[in-house]
């Protein structure tokens, strides 16, 4: 969802929180880019399932490509502290269908008034 935001775990200071940006619900592609920001006091890194840490820029934003499963899929973003602990979570849901076969025509659908979307 877009907009989507963490639940915080922790409850010192400025409270941890993952915003994700321009989260889609349903991909054609196997390969989803994923962003986002985290902002609050203590994160030093985030991680996209059970990949590895990524470091933050200096606006708290990530990047990182994900490699999707065809149907539903979700994924859980931590912010992670300096300890590696998770001080802030949130879980994405995301669907993969394949294109249908035959391209680009075979993707066009007739919508109500003659146009077609693809």
């Amino acid at each position: 969802k877009e907009g989507a935001v963490a639940s915080p775990l922790s409850s010192e200071g400025s409270k941890p929180e993952i915003r994700l940006e321009g989260a889609a619900a349903l991909s054609y592609s196997q390969a989803y880019t994923l962003s986002g920001r985290v902002s609050g006091e203590g994160v030093e890194t985030v991680r996209v399932g059970s990949g590895r840490p990524l470091r933050l820029d200096l606006e708290g934003r990530f990047r990182v490509r994900v490699r999707l499963r065809e149907g539903p899929n979700t994924l859980r973003v931590e912010a992670l502290n300096s300890k590696g602990a998770t001080v802030a979570a949130l879980e994405h849901e995301l669907r993969f269908l394949r294109a249908p076969a035959g391209g680009e025509q075979a993707a066009a659908a007739p919508l109500a008034g003659g146009a077609l979307f693809r």
